[in-house]
């Protein structure tokens, strides 16, 4: 993370940056009205209820990373190969 990138080796300057970035996330949080998890984050939650994403889903996920896709062309794409076959 670019935060600790930028600390010095007493760690005081870090401990002020890190106070930033969490003050300034929460006023964007409340601001907006919503806040957006990460995909770590929302992982974590789902294997709280058993929910494990497939290699499959792995491999579409990372190149979509790598992608310029919309967020509606990634929907369409991840309809189309997890669609069932009628």
């Amino acid at each position: 993370m670019v935060i600790e990138l930028l600390c010095r080796p007493d760690g005081a300057f870090c401990d002020k940056l890190k106070n930033i970035a969490k003050t300034l996330t929460e006023k964007i949080a409340r601001k907006s009205g919503r806040f957006t998890l990460g995909r770590r984050a929302f992982a974590r939650i789902s294997a709280v209820e058993g929910i494990h994403l497939t290699p499959t889903m792995e491999e579409l996920f990372r190149k979509f990373d790598h992608s310029d896709l919309s967020a509606g062309d990634r929907r369409v794409a991840i309809a189309r190969a997890f669609a069932k076959a009628k």
